[in-house]
């Protein structure tokens, strides 16, 4: 068949689709009408409601774009061929047949992986092997197909192509129809191994860790709910960015949050963290000099560091000999459980508990140790007060005796009243009360108290400024984080079952070791960032490795994404000339462009400006982009740029650190809070701000890879 006719042929199948689809849709909203009518059980009740919303959500997209790629494939086991339509959620006939496959399925990757030829995919029966006869890509609007194209080994992929070409968006858009092998390998990562993700500017890695957390609910739906599974941004605003990705892809109720609002809801301690930022912008804007700078810089990287864990360690290791005390389990000077036993039972029988659950565990304990002696101790008691009555009418006047008879009486008739009316639980209770849990924030001013480090009175007069005023720094969030679990352990609506962690590269050890032990060491993390763009590299990570070996024992899987598909190749040839001196300081590979050519990336002299800002925003709506970017090296060139620019131009945004939304349109940014964000085109307001230095030269290369289309350099 020649284009035309396959083309009609394809419409006809559209058609046949959307009919299934929208006989879908009204079956599934039948289904949710009737649940609360059938449903007995509220908890389940709402999971279920959940997952037809949903589902209906899905099937109403469906509607105007039901597939995007379609896979021919002779498995070598079958007589046959089979056509796989592959779009964002599975279609159903009747019968339930599937008529078209989620983009999620195991059979779909043929369509990612797969090349014209002999080809396989995993699935949960194994290894299908056979043959990938067609992979073919479809342009549907508005339930309209207007456009297909048949990929073979020798052919671009065009859908790709035309997505590079688009304009951004002032939100994160899925990928699912363009989704390449490299990423979906990442994507579709075993999730019960520690997964580690370097990535260059632009190679997709939050758009493929979105990915990912879709695919992983998909997979694992009847082991895991949503509610499960957490991502860590690093901040509100990209946050803001992000937000409707996951519904987009028919996942909703997943956790997105930045690393304070997480603690804060485990911390039991009312502080307030100051800007994550605080100290990046002191090291790079406040005019301090370079032993401050230094200082600031090594009391930081001490504070992420397993040293400093190591010696809250053994600071909460004394504190739990000091909470159990040297006491004994007594009931009327009966020795129930001695204190050996109490410090075997929670130092090392349940050492791997919280403080918290230990005691809880010991009050059980305690409980079952009554029940055994009951009867013993009754009696015991019993005779006690029989032996001390007959001691008083020995050796006190007859006068006296009434009254030391009540008193032994009751002391003794209340242990005995609590043992034979509720098995002593009273008794339990009131020994569990005195042992005190100390804060965690009470137990860290201890620990800085008693730092012996050589930074050891900068962090103390830092921490002691601070914390008068309830705030700590967002270096100190981390250890305080690490010593409410290790005492308090979590609620269970905090529990989590798998961490993605974006822009990881900002993250240290102690962090990484931290959310490690929150998953209950189950390791099921993914972890993505970029060397390269680590501008907290003096309290994040500089080696993957490193973080491999020690967090993870080596078991963890590291992958690479060296592709950048986010820039055209002038504007990232520019950068790369940038970040190229440091390379091999860094050990990091240099991105690749891929094969996507624009403009040549433009200089200007400083010393006209705003002039040259004005003009070229202008130029760049007139070529129709939508969100323009103007980055400066630090807030306070942001904040003079602004203020000239919203007297001429409307939808003019400043982000700062307390933005927690992004409009687009004409952003003003400082350089260190452009970080995971993309715009069609980049104005560079103060190239020759920056120095010759690691963190100079990082944060100019994460502002240059911002640009998607154009990119103008300000001298």
């Amino acid at each position: 068949m020649d284009k035309k006719e396959i083309l009609q042929t394809e419409k006809e199948k559209l058609k046949e689709v959307l009919k299934i689809a929208k006989r879908e849709l009204q079956e599934e909203e039948k289904l949710f009408e009737t649940l609360e009518k059938n449903s007995t059980d509220e908890f389940i009740l709402i999971e279920l409601q959940k997952k037809k919303y949903m589902k209906i959500k899905s099937l109403e997209k469906a509607l105007s774009n039901p597939y995007f790629a379609r896979v021919d494939f002779k498995e070598d086991k079958q007589n046959s061929e089979q056509q796989i339509y592959i779009g964002k959620t599975n279609i159903f006939d009747e019968d339930y047949n599937v008529v078209v496959a989620d983009w999620r399925a195991p059979i779909s990757s043929i369509y990612y992986d797969g090349e014209i030829g002999k080809t396989k995919y995993e699935c949960p029966d194994g290894i299908i092997e056979g043959d990938l006869l067609l992979k073919r890509q479809y342009i549907i609007e508005n339930a309209e197909l207007i456009d297909y194209n048949d990929i073979d080994i020798t052919t671009n992929d065009e859908l790709l192509q035309a997505c590079l070409k688009e304009n951004s968006d002032k939100r994160l858009k899925n990928i699912v129809s363009t989704i390449q092998k490299e990423q979906n390998k990442i994507i579709r990562s075993n999730m019960f191994k520690p997964l580690i993700v370097q990535g260059v500017a632009g190679s997709g890695k939050t758009t493929v860790a979105i990915h990912r957390i879709a695919y992983l609910i998909y997979t694992y739906e009847k082991q895991f709910k949503p509610e499960d599974f957490l991502i860590i941004a690093p901040n509100k605003f990209f946050l803001d960015y992000i937000k409707n990705s996951l519904p987009d892809l028919g996942v909703d109720y997943v956790r997105q949050e930045t690393l304070e609002d997480f603690a804060i809801k485990i911390i039991k301690d009312k502080i307030k963290v100051e800007n994550s930022n605080f100290n990046l912008k002191r090291i790079v804007e406040d005019h301090l000099n370079n032993e401050q700078k230094e200082m600031i810089i090594r009391a930081s990287r001490y504070k992420g560091s397993l040293e400093f864990k190591n010696v809250i360690d053994e600071f909460i290791y004394n504190i739990n000999l000091d909470v159990i005390g040297n006491i004994n389990f007594n009931v009327c000077g009966i020795e129930v459980v001695s204190n050996k036993d109490i410090l075997e039972m929670l130092m090392d029988n349940y050492h791997m508990f919280s403080l918290k659950t230990r005691i809880e565990k010991l009050e059980l304990f305690l409980k079952s140790q009554i029940e055994n002696k009951l009867d013993f101790l009754i009696k015991s008691i019993t005779e006690m007060r029989t032996n001390k009555i007959k001691h008083i009418e020995n050796n006190y006047p007859l006068e006296e005796q009434a009254g030391k008879r009540i008193e032994i009486f009751e002391k003794y008739e209340k242990e005995i009243n609590s043992l034979i009316k509720d098995n002593g639980k009273r008794i339990v209770k009131e020994f569990i009360k005195k042992i005190r849990i100390p804060s965690a924030l009470d137990c860290y001013k201890m620990i800085i108290d008693n730092l012996s480090i050589e930074e050891a009175d900068f962090i103390k007069e830092e921490f002691s400024s601070k914390i008068k005023k309830k705030v700590i720094e967002f270096e100190d969030l981390t250890p305080i984080l690490y010593i409410s679990y290790e005492l308090f352990g979590l609620e269970e609506k905090l529990r989590l079952k798998h961490i993605v962690i974006d822009e990881a590269q900002d993250f240290s050890e102690f962090q990484f070791y931290t959310l490690n032990e929150i998953l209950s060491n189950n390791r099921s993390l993914t972890i993505l960032g970029d060397i390269a763009q680590g501008i907290y590299d003096y309290r994040g990570i500089n080696d993957w490795n490193r973080v491999n070996k020690n967090i993870f024992n080596n078991e963890a899987n590291i992958e690479y994404l060296t592709q950048s598909y986010r820039t055209t190749a002038e504007i990232m040839n520019e950068a790369n000339k940038v970040i190229s001196p440091i390379k091999d300081k860094l050990g990091i590979m240099l991105a690749e462009a891929v094969s996507r050519y624009g403009d040549k990336v433009e200089f200007y002299d400083g010393r006209e400006k705003m002039k040259i800002i004005k003009d070229r925003i202008k130029d760049q709506i007139a070529k129709g982009y939508i969100n323009i970017a103007i980055i400066g090296r630090d807030s306070k060139t942001c904040e003079k740029i602004y203020k000239d620019l919203i007297e001429e131009f409307e939808n003019v945004n400043l982000i700062s650190e307390e933005s927690t939304d992004y409009e687009g349109g004409i952003t003003i940014v400082p350089s260190y809070y452009s970080k995971g964000l993309e715009f069609d085109s980049v104005i560079i307001a103060d190239r020759n701000d920056y120095s010759e230095s690691d963190l100079d030269r990082k944060l100019l290369y994460v502002a240059m890879t911002r640009a998607m289309h154009s990119l103008l350099i300000i001298l």
